[in-house]
């Protein structure tokens, strides 16, 4: 049996497909797919089957695989940081999981400058917008928007900031027209997300009018102001340095959001995990 075949495993019960546990681990679904069937062959039992809706998941004995592989996977990596004194050393990988405003447009600018004071560390800056699981060993450090929920004791949090918002209109048009400029909103499906829940709120209360272009994410409302589709809302923290923008003089106090830091309560003694949780608060403490 073959380790890499079971990272496989593991990678496709955490991703949830084929091509996503793929991206995770750098190679084509189609290996994927291949490892998958050396451990079933190896097993002489299915280990992934396609339900009634035609996705692909782990069977019964699938997911006691994939939950013993995690099992061999924690083991070896405690003793890994014990051989290599890793406790002591800020030195090795961390990976960090943010949704993807956070990673692309706040932390990729500000990692280099980081890493130079500390050239034997390693970041995996990993984009999404789906929860991903500290338990389940996905990442090591989680930056999330919202107070988790999850976890116990098992999980240590830090709320480190609350992102404080403003109404941004593009650098290009002159201020006096942003009373009579329309409103970037966000799709119907988000709203449920606190900042597209204030711009309805707010357009709704001074009858004011939406642009037909709606958008999705933060990243969408950023380039849709900048083109001089209308205005929207934005963090003060990550929109002030885009000079493609121009903060309006009326602030937004009311729209917050907070910031937690999410580790391993295991990895509390990691320096490696504590350098990195120290930049964040660092950086983060600034808005």
């Amino acid at each position: 049996m073959d380790w890499d075949d079971l990272k496989c495993v593991i990678a496709f019960r955490r991703a949830g497909s084929l091509d996503a546990a793929a991206k995770k681990l750098g190679i084509n679904a189609t290996t994927i797919a291949r490892r998958i069937r050396s451990l079933e062959s190896h097993f002489g039992q299915r280990l992934v089957e396609r339900g009634g809706e035609g996705r692909l998941g782990l069977t019964e004995t699938g997911l006691k695989v994939a939950g013993q592989a995690e099992a061999i996977e924690q083991i070896t990596g405690d003793l890994e940081d014990e051989l290599s004194n890793a406790k002591d050393s800020i030195a090795g990988l961390v990976r960090l999981s943010s949704v993807p405003m956070v990673i692309n447009h706040l932390l990729i600018p500000r990692a280099h400058a980081f890493l130079q004071s500390h050239p034997d560390l390693r970041l995996n800056l990993d984009s999404e917008n789906r929860t991903v699981s500290l338990i389940n060993r996905e990442t090591d450090i989680a930056l999330r928007l919202a107070r988790p929920v999850e976890g116990g004791h098992s999980l240590k949090t830090q709320r480190i900031c609350s992102l404080v918002h403003s109404l941004y209109m593009s650098s290009d048009i002159d201020l006096a027209a942003s009373d009579g400029m329309n409103w970037i909103g966000y799709q119907e499906t988000m709203h449920h997300l606190p900042q597209a829940a204030w711009l309805q709120n707010k357009v709704t209360h001074d009858g004011g009018v939406f642009s037909p272009v709606a958008v999705c994410d933060f990243a969408g409302a950023t380039e849709a102001v900048a083109a001089g589709l209308g205005k929207s809302v934005l963090p003060r923290l990550i929109a002030d340095q885009d000079q493609r923008l121009q903060r309006l003089p009326d602030p937004v106090f009311d729209l917050k959001r907070e910031v937690w830091l999410v580790y391993r309560a295991e990895d509390h003694r990691l320096m490696r995990i504590q350098t990195v949780c120290d930049w964040l608060a660092e950086l983060f403490g600034s808005s």
